[in-house]
């Protein structure tokens, strides 16, 4: 049947028409302290991080929360076979909602909320 349509259109098999391309959407760039945590493993967190105020760990993944005065940085964990623990994602959001988020970067240089 679609032989038979793409015949019919007078087209070769195989040489169908592009009609429309939809622009492909790039992700923004990841802040510099997130692109030196992602994929670092739990120690080197730590190391740079401290200890975290939260720390939830589910499945194969984990999540560990930084609180600061105006913001919290969530950490993203995924369980990699034979490698352990390696930071998949970093984002920071506003201790209240009704502030707005702050960058990762601002975030991850504040000090920690005492």
């Amino acid at each position: 049947m679609i032989k038979a349509l793409v015949f019919a259109a007078g087209l070769s098999a195989g040489a169908l028409p592009v009609l429309a391309q939809a622009p492909v959407a790039t992700a923004p760039a990841p802040a510099a302290g997130a692109t030196a945590l992602v994929g670092a493993r739990e120690a080197d967190v730590r190391t740079r991080l401290g200890q975290p105020d939260v720390a939830r760990r589910e499945g194969r993944g984990a999540m560990w929360t930084y609180r600061r005065p105006t913001c919290s940085v969530f950490v993203f964990f995924q369980d990699r076979p034979g490698e352990g623990l390696k930071v998949s994602s970093v984002s920071a959001g506003p201790r209240s909602l009704s502030e707005a988020a702050p960058s990762l970067d601002a975030c991850l240089a504040a000090s920690p909320a005492g």
